[in-house]
This record gives structure tokens, sequence and C-alpha cells, in this order.
């Protein structure tokens, strides 16, 4: 059955600072795992070597995680972040499919982007933590992101969605077969699976509903 919301009772969780990989550095308000490079690929290429160890090219959505990310060793040089207008010139999209725009954040450099069609992909420029568009066929260091939780979920499908003017990112999900989560409980599944995308779930239990519609609307929001 496909879920349009989740609704799990509130628990209590130990958050782990262990990653899946070694030489990752756990990041604790978003529980997600970074890795700083120091060999120099194209943007394409560093996006392979971050799929190979089963994330992504990172994704800062937040002041907090920017600069955490950019305190990171090899930052002695631009490194590329998981960031692109590639598909849609001006329409800045993160890799897990999340507009730049619906996040509410950004940190460009003072005049930054300026590279039109030419300049497609982004990096955290050296020795600060802003960010600059560059062509995503120069050699650069890489920042890979991994998210230290399992979930059970299967994804269907990703997508931008407006709501009475607002942005928001909405993940269709479907619990498994066999019922059976990948964690603690369901409500940790569902955290994991927010923070695979680099979001941050306000918790379990709480009712977030559009107003003037009950909580049991499947147009609501939980």
């Amino acid at each position: 059955m496909v879920m349009r919301y989740l609704y799990v009772k509130r628990t209590v969780i130990l958050a782990s600072t262990e990653c899946p990989k070694p030489d990752y550095v756990h990041f604790n308000p978003t529980g997600i795992c970074y890795k700083s490079f120091a060999e120099e690929k194209t943007y394409d290429e560093a996006k392979q070597t971050c799929a190979a160890d089963g994330g992504m090219l990172a994704m800062p959505k937040d002041e907090a995680t920017n600069t955490f990310i950019s305190s990171l060793e090899y930052g002695d040089v631009g490194r590329w972040i998981g960031l692109s207008d590639a598909a849609s010139e001006g329409n800045w999209v993160f890799e897990d499919g999340q507009t730049l725009a619906s996040t509410g954040y950004n940190n460009w450099n003072r005049g930054e982007p300026n590279g039109g069609e030419g300049e497609n992909c982004i990096t955290l420029r050296l020795g600060g933590p802003t960010w600059n568009d560059m062509g995503c066929n120069g050699n650069k260091r890489f920042i890979c992101q991994l998210y230290q939780g399992n979930h059970a979920f299967e994804v269907l499908r990703t997508a931008n969605q407006t709501y009475e003017g607002v942005d928001f990112f909405a993940i269709e999900a479907r619990l498994p077969a066999d019922g059976l989560s990948a964690s603690l409980d369901w409500c940790k599944d569902y955290q994991n699976l927010c923070g695979h995308y680099g979001l941050r779930p306000t918790g379990c239990g709480e009712i977030w509903a559009v107003p003037d519609r009950s909580a049991s609307d499947p147009n609501a929001i939980r």
C-alpha cells in the first residue's frame, strides 16, 4: 500500500555516531556522514565515486551543514558539492532531486552564480564556505555524504511541489510487503528516510494538518 503519510507513536531515539564507511565523519544534527576526498575529478566522476560508497555528493541545505563540510580536510582548493543546473539553466537542483529554492537557503559568493550555461556545477570556494559555479568538466576535489541509518521504505517518487505559494519536497513511499522495519521501529525508519534526503524530521507523533482540513483527511500532512 502506498502511504500518503506516516503516523507512528512517539519514541525515544538514541543517536549513533558510527558511519557505515571508514574515514567518514558524522555530523550529529542531521545524522549524515561526510568525507572530503583529496583526489581531483570531474563532477560526474566525483558523483560516481560517492555512489560507489553508497552515497551522493554532499548537499548542504542549511548553514550549519555548509559550515561543517567546509571545515573538513582538503579545503585548500575548491570542492564539488551535489548541486547543479545542468538540466535547466538557472534551476539549481540537489543530487537527490530537491530544488535549492525549496530549502530556503543558499550561500553564493558575491556575484555568483555568473557562469551561465558554461558553468553548471557548484564548488565550495577555496578557504571559505561560499559557493561558486564552475564548468562541470574541471577537475576538483569533492565531498561525499552517506546517511548512517537504514529504512525499509520503497521510495516510489520524489517531487518538488508548491502548495499555496510554499515549496515542498515530497517523498512518495511504500511500506514493504512483510511489514518489517529496518531499525528499532518505524519511527526510526521514518527519520532515516528523511535523513537520506538531507531533511530533518520534526519528530514522531506530531500531526501537521493543512489548515481547514482534519488530520484524518488524506490530503492533510502528518
